[in-house]
């Protein structure tokens, strides 16, 4: 499927240098991206939003300035209820109960 910025690299090469995180046959492509969006939905809503906005925002700055953004940035997650909630599942071995889902 050719689709998005690096559609010359091949699945393996693109696979190999991290710019992927899976490859899977063709006729498996709808079902996995189904279990990559399920899985999305599962998360907190609050976290993915201030995830992507920093994706974006640091895309404009040289990588010593996105370290810095996005280092402050994680601060501001732990701030958060659903920041807290996903540590304390995490170390609980449990499930989060997010409060934005």
């Amino acid at each position: 499927v050719n689709v998005g910025l690096f559609c010359s690299t091949p699945a393996q090469d693109a696979l190999l240098h991290g710019l992927i995180s899976r490859v899977v046959p063709e006729d498996q492509l709808e079902s996995e991206t189904l279990k990559i969006a399920q899985k999305i939905c599962q998360s907190s809503r609050a976290v993915l939003a201030l995830g992507k906005a920093t994706f974006y925002k640091q895309m404009e700055h040289d990588i010593s300035t996105a370290y810095q953004i996005a280092s402050q940035v994680m601060v501001e997650n732990l701030a958060m209820k659903d920041g807290q909630e996903g540590i304390e599942a995490f170390v609980s071995k449990r499930k989060p109960n997010w409060f934005h889902s």
